[in-house]
């Protein structure tokens, strides 16, 4: 930018991001980060990943990228904490899959008899296929007796979810001043 200014091809420019990241002294004790920028403080206490474990700062974020930015931001930071329950869920039922594995009766008919299962085609056109033994035994890892349970289970946390994430929208938007704000198009950018 600054070679462009220096040969008259802008006039004047004003960059947002145009300052330069300081790392204060690792030596001393007590540094001092009163003259920060909102870059630098966005840098220094959440822009890198040894940063992952602390809160997001959403009051930085908002007076550096806006407030769309903001609340994109506080939506993850949201969903990702609300997907830590389902997560451990889902091993659940995963782990019951593997514990039951050698107690599915289909997989047992099926392996016992050593006759070929023919399954429908597909489609018009396609052939006739033979169910696999094997292919019967691993797909009971992801769908099992406990698999219908989980599925009800993520019909709630959604709902749940949902309507907890329209609470902290409305919160944040009381917070930022924003509730009387119409979504508009913005013009689109050369």
């Amino acid at each position: 930018i600054q070679r462009l200014l220096d040969t008259d091809v802008y006039i004047s420019a004003f960059p947002l991001h145009d300052s330069t990241l300081v790392e204060p002294d690792e030596d001393d004790p007590d540094p001092d980060y009163s003259g920060e920028s909102d870059r630098q403080k966005l840098y220094r206490g959440w822009g890198r990943f040894a940063m992952w474990k602390n809160a997001q700062p959403l009051d930085h974020i908002r007076r550096y990228f806006g407030e769309k930015v903001s609340l994109y931001f506080c939506w993850l930071g949201f969903y990702t904490t609300w997907l830590i329950v389902p997560s451990i869920v889902g091993v659940v039922c995963f782990l019951y899959g593997i514990i039951t594995f050698n107690q599915n009766e289909i997989a047992d008919g099926i392996c016992e008899n050593r006759e070929d299962f023919l399954m429908c085609p597909r489609c018009d056109s396609c052939h006739f296929e033979i169910l696999d033994c094997k292919g019967v035994r691993v797909s009971h890892l992801f769908d099992n007796n406990f698999t219908v349970a989980f599925s009800v289970f993520m019909s709630i946390w959604a709902r749940l979810f949902l309507e907890f994430w329209k609470r902290e929208q409305s919160s944040k938007a009381f917070e930022w001043d924003t509730l009387g704000f119409k979504d508009q198009d913005e013009p689109p950018r050369p």
